[in-house]
């Protein structure tokens, strides 16, 4: 259920190409009150805004059309780069390693942001 809180100026991108929980995500990130974007690609969430000023990167290791590489050189051209929280299945442990590697702010198991979703948001989400 989204907030009556006025949206801010704060905007979140999740590339995921799973509506369930990606929608589960954008409600908890449009409860707080801020702009959300889920997309399947860079390209279709930066036709979304003009000049998108993402605040916040959740990134879902399943997704196919872009590599973890590929988002986190991406974020960097940002400014200033936002952090870049990336999630997948537990039972892919080279994907969360490469995740890492990437250098990703902060990467969970998908069992575990969910357990832990309003800890991560209140880490990079103003209420």
């Amino acid at each position: 259920m989204a907030s009556d809180a006025p949206i801010s100026a704060i905007s979140c991108l999740v590339l995921s190409n799973d509506f369930f929980f990606g929608s589960r995500l954008c409600e908890a990130i449009k409860g707080r009150g801020h702009q959300v974007t889920m997309a399947a690609t860079l390209e279709t969430s930066t036709s979304a805004m003009s000049e998108p000023a993402w605040q916040l990167v959740i990134f879902d290791l399943t997704v196919q059309t872009i590599t973890i590489e590929d988002a986190a050189a991406w974020r960097q051209t940002l400014t200033p780069p936002p952090p870049l929280v990336a999630f997948g299945p537990h039972v892919r442990t080279g994907q969360l390693e490469r995740a890492k590697q990437a250098g990703c702010d902060l990467v969970l198991t998908r069992g575990q942001l969910d357990q832990q979703l309003e800890l991560v948001l209140d880490e990079h989400l103003p209420h």
